[in-house]
């Protein structure tokens, strides 16, 4: 993922946790246009939490994208109702491309 999107001339900073990913962000100074997190994340942590944790760093709620190979309804509703978009795996590199440049430029809540 870091390497597809690099390629992409995405700056990226990445991190394999929330607390390592808040502290990448504390140090970055930087306001990141979109947020990506997996959904199931080391020790029964999900992708939810942590884009919650980060998104408590900024004044404004921040574009964000679940991506995930759970495709059943109650991790959907979670989703949808955190406010979030999401891709499920295998995932298609054209469309999450697609959904980044619409959220850098669009700045709207999740659809």
């Amino acid at each position: 993922m870091l390497a597809l999107l690099q390629s992409w001339r995405c700056t990226v900073i990445a991190a394999n946790g929330a607390e390592a990913a808040l502290a990448r962000l504390r140090q970055s100074n930087q306001v990141p246009d979109v947020l990506l997190a997996d959904y199931h994340l080391d020790n029964d942590a999900t992708g939810l939490q942590a884009l919650s944790a980060i998104q408590a760093l900024y004044p404004r709620p921040l574009p964000a994208v679940i991506i995930t190979a759970d495709r059943s309804d109650e991790m959907q509703s979670a989703v949808r109702d955190a406010g979030y978009h999401l891709l499920n795996k295998p995932l298609k590199p054209a469309r999450l491309r697609s959904l980044l440049a619409h959220l850098a430029t669009d700045k709207s809540p999740a659809a």
